[in-house]
């Protein structure tokens, strides 16, 4: 992976901390921050500045397989196949069904109709290195591995489809371009009503959607 390509998106606090981070365990990758503030975070990390969503539209090809590291205040995966599949396609934005939430652990719904969750009601230490089952935090099991429960969710009407983040370093987590487009061509031929999270062992973040 020593030459492995990484896109950090937003250059606040967790963008700084995931280039930094990536950057001591991956010394030769390439790596790049966007944000439309184009600030400089480390000086062996290219800037760009640009919205996170437009980036994505413009420069996220067919041969791109960056790792995508999302550290912006949305949800970028779902935004992304939100505008590519409104071009081809009647969606609609949904909010994610009021009567889920208590199947969900410790959820906040959030200002653009995404809703979060997270097996933890602490504040995580930035650092965490996402270990297998003990949390060590609480140095307990882990509750639940998030990614897998939301994927084996039964909802009525709805199909729970799920892009897993990978921890990268010390509490950084993303995924590969590919998957976003693995993910669109799974979904331009469907019809209903779609749950759609991008999720980690411990946290998530969840959208609905319909196609007709």
């Amino acid at each position: 992976m020593s030459h492995d390509s990484y896109w950090v998106f937003g250059a606040g606090r967790f963008g700084r901390l995931a280039c930094d981070r990536l950057r001591a365990v991956r010394p030769s990758a390439k790596i790049r921050v966007i944000d439309r503030e184009c600030k400089a975070v480390h000086p062996d990390v290219e800037p760009v500045c640009a919205e996170a969503v437009d980036y994505l539209r413009s420069h996220l090809t067919p041969k791109v397989d960056a790792w995508i590291v999302p550290a912006v205040p949305l949800h970028l995966a779902y935004e992304w196949i939100a505008e590519r599949l409104a071009r081809k396609r009647n969606f609609q934005a949904l909010k994610v069904p009021e009567g889920l939430l208590p199947s969900l652990p410790n959820p906040i719904c959030g200002p653009q109709g995404q809703v979060y969750c997270s097996n933890a009601d602490f504040r995580c230490p930035d650092d965490c290195p996402e270990p297998a089952t003990i949390c060590p935090h609480t140095d307990r099991p882990r509750p639940l591995v998030m990614h897998a429960y939301l994927s084996a969710l039964v909802v009525d009407e709805y199909v729970s489809m799920v892009v897993r983040s990978l921890q990268l370093a010390p509490g950084v987590g993303g995924f590969r371009a590919a998957t976003l487009r693995v993910v669109e061509s799974v979904l331009q031929d469907q019809r209903g009503r779609f749950l759609f999270s991008t999720a980690c062992k411990c946290h998530a973040v969840m959208n609905a959607l319909a196609l007709d």
